[in-house]
């Protein structure tokens, strides 16, 4: 059986999260891809949004996950959006993954006297929820 993950994150998984997969033997499939509206919503979650409309989200994920064949689900986000969805999708027999990460802060000092903080992030792994 192919495993597939159907990926729903703000950002392009980048070669290191990749490579991950590949060692997982998972095929990512991005829900930009396969539905580029829902996951517009996914990206920006109105704030006055009620729990009926995050749970229709969430569900519109699942569903989404399920009918391209996958085997997992990867979203990260607004966290009432990750509650419902990975919920819903492990009520429905997905595996859930998050990808961890290592964060380096460097802060350096300006001739002003001003601090630039700049937080560097490198994936590590992916844990089954």
């Amino acid at each position: 059986m192919k495993n597939v993950i159907l990926v729903v994150m703000s950002h392009n998984l980048n070669q290191a999260q990749i490579n991950g997969l590949n060692e997982m033997g998972l095929n990512p499939v991005l829900i930009s891809d396969v539905n580029s509206d829902l996951a517009n919503q996914c990206k920006q979650i109105d704030p006055n949004a009620t729990k009926a409309d995050i749970q229709q989200i969430a569900d519109s994920v699942v569903k989404t996950a399920i009918s391209e064949g996958a085997t997992h689900l990867m979203i990260q986000g607004e966290p009432s959006l990750f509650f419902s969805a990975v919920e819903n999708a492990k009520d429905r027999g997905l595996k859930c993954l998050i990808a961890t990460s290592e964060r380096v802060s460097v802060e350096r000092e300006n001739a002003d006297g001003t601090v630039v903080k700049t937080n560097v992030f490198k994936h590590v792994k992916f844990r089954q929820l």
